[in-house]
């Protein structure tokens, strides 16, 4: 319902109705941004923030993971802090390591770790502050902090702020909660350092973003599929025109039906669920166990206990200045 209501290009009736709302989140919101700055916590090593101003999944994690993996290429050593949404370690902060299940550090700092092959230090902790007290303790040669999300947490100093954007839904009625889907004004982004749009933007809304400093254009492309129980890759070819179905329980699975679809793989039948969606095996009953399951790298972590054969995800890379 609130999709309906947000994301449209003007705003309506309803998010007429609730801006005075809007504008008493926006006085807590700002009042608590300057109360958190003046206790802003500096550390020594450089700090970079990947988030975002509105509500919903628009592509932080996979652009964390490109830095990352970028970063490794270059023979630095970067490192990750994630809150760990719905996470339930027993004491914070908190190191993912290989025996770490994503009930314990969260759905992406999970897939994170496995998708750097160990790699890289992963800490989440709801104070992001005592995540990179921990690196500065116990990983000191640490070259690069990066935040996956977080940009509203204040109490930690960052040195670069990159905003991810989701071209499809963009700033939706450019209103904030609850009237529209925005965390911060849109005038937050002339602050930022660099803005990253991912998906096809409409010449419109190209306009619009030609207001701001350092707009980069990405495309997520599809790479392979990667079987959930053996861990075998397959082209991303593999299965065009073979029917399958498509599983997603992530902030806005519309993103990952259309790069199946771009894949030409046949979907018959597509399951949604929530984000951050706590799957288990009986999530798949009534599926025929001789199709093929499709799902995100997301979904297939918190699947490897129960997971079939024929089940497959889709990995997938961010494809800069397309």
């Amino acid at each position: 319902m609130l999709d309906k209501i947000w994301y449209r290009s003007k705003p309506n009736l309803l998010s007429r109705v609730l801006q005075p709302i809007s504008l008493v989140f926006i006085d807590i919101a700002n009042k608590r941004k300057i109360k958190q700055q003046l206790k802003q916590y500096k550390s020594k090593i450089p700090i970079i923030v990947v988030g975002n101003i509105s509500v919903g999944g628009t592509g932080k994690t996979p652009v964390v993971r490109m830095l990352a993996q970028q970063y490794l290429a270059q023979d630095k050593k970067p490192a990750i802090i994630s809150r760990g949404y719905g996470a339930k370690a027993d004491n914070y902060p908190f190191e993912v390591t290989s025996g770490t299940l994503a009930t314990q550090c969260g759905d992406e700092p999970a897939m994170l770790f496995d998708a750097l092959q160990a790699q890289v230090p992963i800490v989440i902790a709801p104070e992001r502050v005592q995540a990179v007290k921990y690196i500065e303790k116990n990983f000191p040669d640490t070259d690069i902090i990066m935040s996956d999300d977080g940009l509203q947490h204040y109490k930690l100093a960052r040195d670069k702020e990159i905003v991810v954007v989701d071209a499809i839904r963009m700033f939706g009625n450019k209103l904030c909660l609850p009237a529209g889907p925005l965390r911060e004004p849109i005038e937050r982004l002339k602050e930022v350092d660099q803005i990253i749009v991912i998906g096809n933007c409409s010449d419109k809304d190209k306009e619009l973003l030609k207001n701001y400093k350092n707009v980069t254009y990405a495309k997520v492309v599809a790479t392979e599929f990667v079987n959930i129980l053996t861990a075998k890759k397959v082209a991303k070819t593999e299965f065009n025109h073979q029917n399958a179905i498509a599983i997603a329980g992530i902030g806005n699975p519309t993103k990952f039906f259309k790069t199946l679809e771009e894949s030409a793989i046949n979907i018959t039948a597509k399951k949604v669920f929530k984000d951050h969606h706590k799957f288990t095996q009986s999530d798949f009953e009534g599926i025929d166990s001789d199709i093929t399951v499709v799902m995100t790298y997301k979904d297939a972590i918190k699947c490897k206990n129960f997971a079939k054969a024929n089940w497959w995800y889709l990995d997938i890379a961010l494809d800069i200045n397309v």
